[in-house]
C-alpha cells in the first residue's frame, strides 16, 4: 500500500511521472504535489495520482469514492490501443 506524499512530479498527459533510477524528469512542467501510486509496481511501470491519503483508512475512503480504475495509470497500458492484448499474444501474462 501507497501512501500519499509531495513528491516532485513531472505532468505528462495528466499523469504524474515520479523520478527514479530509470527517469529522471526534466522541463517545465515539474511540479510538487501530494499523490501516491494506486496499483502494486510503483514507479517507473505506473503513474502516481494526486492523492492526500496518507492512512488506511483515508486509502479505503479514497478507493470506495473513487470512479477510476486502479490500473489507469499503468503506462505499460499506453503502448497502443490494443496494448493489453498484444501483451497477452506475447506471453507477457
Amino acid at each position: 500500500m501507497y501512501f500519499s506524499k509531495k513528491r516532485k512530479v513531472l505532468i505528462d498527459n495528466g499523469l504524474f511521472l515520479i523520478e527514479n533510477d530509470f527517469f529522471v524528469p526534466k522541463g517545465k512542467r515539474i511540479k510538487e504535489v501530494y499523490c501516491r501510486f494506486r496499483s502494486l509496481g510503483c514507479s517507473p511501470c505506473t503513474a502516481a495520482i494526486e492523492s492526500r491519503a496518507n492512512t488506511v483508512s483515508a486509502i479505503i475512503k479514497e478507493l470506495v469514492e473513487s470512479k477510476k480504475s486502479e490500473r489507469e495509470n499503468r503506462l505499460i497500458d499506453f503502448d497502443s490501443d490494443s496494448s493489453m492484448e498484444d501483451k497477452k499474444k506475447d506471453g507477457y501474462f
